[in-house]
């Protein structure tokens, strides 16, 4: 196949121009996400995971949405259907000029950037704006995926000795503080840190209300922060098991 005769959004269907709309859909995508501040590079690497081809028997290319990005057509010139709004032209014209500063990250999508590691796709703030207004609706949602530890053998057995040490007097206040230490280490290794940081999210998210944007805060107290404490407990409850392996 040779060149497009028609821009990439149309067809000819007898004998008249009219819009193709896969790939109109597809153009307006482009133009969209260019003036959201998707590079060429990234325009690229949404388009060739997608099913439509620019022509038939060539792999989408930079120049292909350099063409797209600068065709007047889409805005109406010439008699073609319109599948751009003129202010969107117009931004992407200015932006490709240079005239466009820098667009600034709010600080929400400062912490989605972070949470994706990198830039997050389009839907990533919907869709987890609607997940957490579904927690603040019903916090109990929330369970820890470890599962509870039955009483174990250890403490009991610390426990009876603790309780012997306590009826004979006088206490050995040396061997009962010790007793009690770890009897006190094994009731708390059973207190996973999930299970912790479930309890925590659940009244955090009782004391709220439904957003209509997503928030940074939020996003912080209830995805990053419990994040970095489970990283950091799962580091504490190694060096302790450690600890004791070597008492």
């Amino acid at each position: 196949m040779g060149n497009r005769k028609l821009p990439f959004g149309y067809h000819m269907e007898s004998g008249e121009i009219t819009v193709c709309e896969p790939e109109a859909n597809l153009v307006r995508s482009i133009f969209d996400r260019y003036v959201l501040g998707d590079s060429y590079t990234e325009l690229i690497t949404m388009l060739k995971k997608q099913p439509i081809l620019y022509q038939t028997d060539k792999l989408w290319n930079k120049n292909m949405v350099a063409r797209m990005l600068e065709d007047s057509r889409y805005i109406g010139d010439k008699n073609f259907p319109i599948l751009i709004a003129v202010d969107t032209f117009q931004k992407v014209t200015e932006k490709r000029a240079g005239k466009q500063r820098p667009i600034q990250k709010t600080e929400t999508q400062k912490v989605l950037n972070r949470l994706c590691k990198g830039i997050p796709a389009a839907s990533a703030e919907p869709t987890m704006l609607a997940l957490l207004n579904q927690l603040i609706a019903n916090p109990q949602q929330l369970r820890p995926s470890a599962i509870q530890q039955p009483e174990g053998v250890q403490k009991i057995e610390l426990q009876r000795q603790l309780n012997e040490v306590m009826e004979q007097q006088p206490v050995d206040e040396d061997t009962a503080n010790k007793l009690i230490m770890q009897l006190a280490s094994a009731r708390y290794d059973t207190i996973g840190s999930e299970e912790y940081e479930t309890e925590r999210l659940r009244r955090y998210f009782e004391n709220k209300t439904p957003m209509t944007e997503l928030n940074a805060e939020v996003l912080r107290e209830t995805v990053l922060l419990p994040q970095v404490k489970i990283g950091k407990q799962r580091v504490m409850e190694e060096s302790g098991h450690k600890r004791r392996m070597m008492l």
